[in-house]
């Protein structure tokens, strides 16, 4: 993140997809993160999925993995 950016305390797209990805892959929130999810995704609808990037990927597979492990 640049130092702009951080002295400004704001995120740009990019850096929302890597906190989220690093925040899912840290066992000390995982697993809360995913349960709070949880609560609330009934569906998920992926549109442009060509676009989404390897990691964008990786976050998806997060969720489906532990929101929808019951029916899976």
């Amino acid at each position: 993140m640049s130092i702009l950016k951080s002295n400004n305390n704001v995120l740009d797209f990019n850096d929302i997809i890597n906190k989220t990805y690093y925040l899912l892959k840290d066992s000390s929130y995982k697993d809360y993160v995913l349960l709070e999810v949880a609560k609330n995704i009934k569906t998920i609808l992926l549109d442009e999925a060509q676009d989404l990037s390897t990691i964008q990927w990786a976050i998806l597979g997060f969720f489906i993995e532990n929101c929808f492990s019951d029916i899976l």
